[in-house]
């Protein structure tokens, strides 16, 4: 690469990956996903994490529960506001991952192209685990590219062992739901993001 360039699917030197993460209203499940995922890129990737919501509530502040849940993790989302999925936001995007079934569809429905790169939080999860039991959660050599890692995960769509793919929606519900579903999100992408990272920063592991 010439010095003072940045080649295509990196940002400031570094390989980037574009997250979209969508829920319903964009002000509990999908920000917390955001902010969490941007927590656990480091700095090896650039780790650009969006979120947005199918049926929004626009200019609303993420919920006070989810903020203090993110907040116990020292995750501060006040400058957050919801926002409606665009079909320029999925289609800008290296990965969508929702929170329900649903949702990827609603998500696929507004850009079909994106089909192959568009799972539910849990779903990737689910094929992440699966690709790198068998040693194949990156293409082989050295770093890859966003859309070479997600498709070399996709191909075991169909193949992993089925399970529930749907994060539950704490909205309007105790805080201790809000909890457990940042949790939840926590768990998941703790797996998903390292792998990705692993893979377009050319780690030997994964």
């Amino acid at each position: 690469m010439t010095q003072g360039t940045t080649e295509p699917g990196e940002v400031a030197g570094r390989p980037a990956l574009r997250v979209l993460f969508v829920c319903t209203g964009n002000v509990c499940r999908s920000p917390a996903a955001a902010a969490l995922a941007r927590r656990l890129g480091g700095d090896r990737v650039e780790l650009l994490a969006e979120s947005a919501g199918t049926s929004p509530l626009t200019g609303h502040p993420i919920e006070a529960d989810t903020a203090a849940a993110l907040h116990a993790r020292g995750i501060d989302a006040s400058a957050h506001r919801g926002r409606p999925i665009t079909r320029g936001l999925v289609a800008a995007a290296d990965l969508v991952l929702t929170m329900t079934r649903e949702q990827r569809s609603q998500a696929v429905a507004l850009c079909p192209p994106a089909l192959r790169r568009s799972f539910t939080v849990r779903e990737l999860r689910r094929l992440v685990d699966r690709a790198e039991a068998e040693g194949s959660s990156r293409p082989a050599g050295d770093a890859c590219s966003a859309a070479e890692w997600v498709a070399s995960v996709g191909r075991w769509r169909g193949l992993a062992t089925p399970g529930d793919d749907d994060v539950p929606d704490p909205f309007g519900r105790p805080a201790a739901v809000h909890e457990q579903v940042v949790g939840l999100l926590a768990e998941n992408l703790a797996v998903v993001v390292p792998a990705a990272v692993r893979a377009l920063a050319g780690d030997a592991r994964g």
